[in-house]
């Protein structure tokens, strides 16, 4: 079994916590929601105790925060089918109700022991949010509203379909799909955020952003959030893949300070469930299932209906299930680039010297004014021979525009100025849409440096995407960091073509996840024809005629 949790455990016993008074409140005021054990009892496991032991801990006596929230952020990452949903439902239902003990309220002595007490929100409101209004409906909302309407504390609340108010009129939940609006976010005291991996458009980055934001309104609150998601497939830039990457670095005393609890367990990657020719291995398909279920979920679960209806039965997705029920950050099958390794890459610190011989990669859309379309990037890469390292010289969103129209004189300004900085050896550049700009640089600057690169070509692009990738595996594509060449790099997907390389490997171009979707890849095909050009300059021995990077960097001694 495979556990991330941060900060650690290891001084656990030296904070004091809310969690089993909060635990007692929900077994003695909720029935269990949608499922077999709809309206009985409520009643915790083992692990549902440990988690809230831990999200419910506050400062110690004596400290500068005395009594005050551990953590703002709480992040639990289990795999499919270990009740996330009814869960965070529990956790909204304390948090709205006006009889939970939820914030410190002042402390008793137990022996020699300080114990804190707990009390309600004072005119709390509750947000649970998801990547869709269904979805937020459909799930945790759903669980809630029957876990309150068929427990003990029913008379406490009025309860809607879209709204659940305390009785007495101070305070409130609602289902959002979006961020909420000035006027109730400004009031939030919790917020419940349900399956992040799959928030992974713009909107959904924004959502989170402005709820995070608005968390920060209501001190004396102490407003937290709590996300219930499965594993993120890396590259497809979700907000769980960006909670997962801000905290899994965290060591020592950085780690427990951390303000952000995250719990992930994942099943053993060395438990290989499948051979060297994609069988499945059923003793080892087993063994991951339990391995990432955790000793208390394996316990009640069905483990080898598990494995026959998502792993063994015809047509079972075996990528799919591997990520949602061992619960392992794996790509997609048709993720073209190892985006975790591009991303150990990065070098945020480091900039291309003026000066330096460079290849650049150029693609682009014009936009467009209809607002339904969500338009293609467009984008400029450049790539230093000498070391591999891009930079984003331009990357241009039509929807930061009024018109949705990509400013033609921008872009053309920083081409002008990529010649004038460096030492410009190729610029590849994919025609489409461009063809006026890309004549003007090549009357400028000269056919033999501007070169037309059409990406339609499938053989040539393929084996430039092969030549990326496997690059990009072997960690020799350093670069700047660039927030939007990271979610292009992961967004790109593999789209076959009808050749294979000299090991007989299919070989494939690369292309939105579908038609008119907003992950997009246009920083990725610069990536990949800025690169394409640097191997290009290597071959044709750009480099023998001048002095090492070390050289020019004076780290040669004499």
């Amino acid at each position: 079994m495979s556990e991330l949790i941060v900060p650690p455990l290891d001084d656990d016993g030296a904070w004091p916590s809310l969690g089993q008074a909060v635990g007692d409140w929900m077994e003695d005021a909720l029935a269990f929601g949608p499922g077999d054990l709809l309206g009985t009892p409520y009643k915790l496991d083992a692990e549902d105790r440990a988690l809230l032991e831990r999200m419910y801990q506050v400062f110690p006596k004596g400290h500068a925060r005395e009594g005050r929230r551990r953590f703002d952020t709480v992040v639990i990452m289990t795999r499919k089918g270990t009740k996330k949903s009814e869960r965070l439902a529990a956790v909204c239902a304390a948090e709205l109700s006006a009889d939970a003990p939820v914030r410190f309220d002042g402390w008793r002595k137990v022996g020699r022991t300080y114990v804190p007490v707990g009390r309600p929100v004072v005119s709390p409101f509750v947000f649970l949010l998801a990547f869709g209004k269904e979805q937020a409906e459909d799930t945790s909302w759903d669980a809630m509203r029957a876990m309150i309407l068929n427990g003990p504390a029913a008379d406490l609340f009025d309860v809607w379909e879209e709204r659940i108010v305390r009785r007495d009129g101070t305070g409130e939940a609602k289902p959002l799909a979006t961020a909420p609006d000035s006027r109730d976010g400004g009031k939030t005291t919790f917020q419940g955020k349900e399956e992040s991996h799959r928030w992974v458009l713009p909107r959904h980055h924004e959502a989170h952003q402005t709820t995070r934001g608005n968390l920060s309104k209501r001190p004396i609150a102490e407003p937290w959030e709590m996300h219930a998601t499965t594993a993120y497939a890396p590259g497809e830039g979700s907000v769980a893949e960006e909670m997962h990457d801000a905290v899994k670095g965290l060591r020592g005393a950085e780690a427990r300070s951390s303000r952000v609890f995250m719990f992930y367990r994942w099943a053993d990657k060395r438990i290989t469930i499948t051979d060297e020719d994609g069988r499945i291995d059923r003793a080892n398909l087993r063994r991951a299932i339990v391995d990432a279920s955790g000793p208390v979920a394996a316990a009640w679960s069905d483990i080898d209906s598990i494995a026959e209806l998502q792993f063994l039965a015809p047509g079972a997705d075996v990528n799919y299930g591997e990520r949602v029920w061992l619960n392992r950050t794996t790509p997609r099958s048709v993720i073209a680039f190892d985006v975790e390794a591009f991303k150990r890459s990065a070098k945020p610190s480091y900039r291309i010297p003026d000066g330096a011989l460079v290849a650049l990669g150029f693609d682009g859309s014009r936009g467009s004014v209809d607002p339904r379309r969500f338009a293609d990037h467009t984008g400029l890469v450049a790539t230093e021979i000498a070391t591999g390292f891009q930079q984003v010289l331009g990357h241009w969103d039509p929807g930061d525009y009024g018109d949705r129209m990509i400013p033609r004189d921008e872009v053309d300004a920083a081409v002008d100025d990529a010649f004038d900085r460096f030492d410009v050896w190729r610029l590849y550049a994919d025609p489409p849409d461009w063809d006026p700009e890309i004549a003007g640089w090549r009357g400028r600057y000269g056919t033999d440096r501007v070169v037309e690169w059409f990406t339609w070509r499938e053989r040539a692009m393929s084996y430039a995407c092969a030549n990326y990738a496997q690059a990009i595996a072997l960690g020799l594509v350093e670069h700047d960091g660039h927030g939007e060449l990271v979610a292009h790099v992961g967004h790109a997907h593999k789209r076959y073509v009808n050749a294979r390389d000299d090991k007989g490997e299919r070989l494939f171009v690369i292309q939105k996840e579908r038609e008119g979707s907003q992950l997009k890849i246009d920083l990725a095909s610069a990536g990949v024809l800025s690169w394409e050009a640097r191997t290009d300059a290597i071959a044709a021995g750009a480099l023998e005629e001048r002095p090492s990077v070390y050289e020019e960097r004076g780290m040669v001694s004499v």
